[in-house]
C-alpha cells in the first residue's frame, strides 16, 4: 500500500493537481487577453500566505470529488496570478469523463480588484 501512494505521488496523472497547475498556466500565461489585462511579466504561484514571509509557494489548492450527475472524478484547482498592473486569481476544473481534445471543464481568470 505504501509503494502505490509513493507511485502515486511521484508520476503525477492528468487529473493530478500539480498536472492541472501546469497546463492551466501554459494557457493563461500565453493568453493575449491575460497579458493585456495584468501586464507582463506575469507569474503564477500556489498558496500565497500572505505578509512577506520566505519560503516557497508551491501548494495548489485543490478539491477532488465525483460529480453526482455523471459520476465522473473531478478536480478543482485554485491557483495565483500576478502582473504589472494587478493580480487574480485562476480557477480551472479537470474531468475524467472529458471529450478527446477538450482540456478544462472550464478554466477561468478573476480579477482581485473588483472580482471580475
Amino acid at each position: 500500500t505504501c509503494g502505490y501512494f509513493i507511485l502515486k505521488e511521484l508520476i503525477p496523472t492528468k487529473m493530478a493537481p500539480n498536472s492541472v497547475f501546469s497546463r492551466a498556466s501554459g494557457i493563461i500565461l500565453k493568453s493575449t487577453q491575460v497579458q493585456d489585462r495584468f501586464g507582463q511579466p506575469l507569474k503564477v504561484y500556489g498558496r500565497d500566505h500572505g505578509g512577506h514571509r520566505e519560503g516557497r509557494r508551491n501548494f495548489i489548492e485543490h478539491t477532488d470529488y465525483t460529480d453526482p450527475e455523471d459520476g465522473s472524478k473531478r478536480c478543482r484547482v485554485r491557483f495565483n496570478l500576478e502582473g504589472k498592473f494587478g493580480n487574480a486569481f485562476v480557477f480551472c476544473e479537470v474531468s475524467d469523463n472529458l471529450p478527446k481534445g477538450e482540456d478544462f471543464v472550464y478554466l477561468m481568470v478573476q480579477d482581485k480588484r473588483n472580482g471580475h
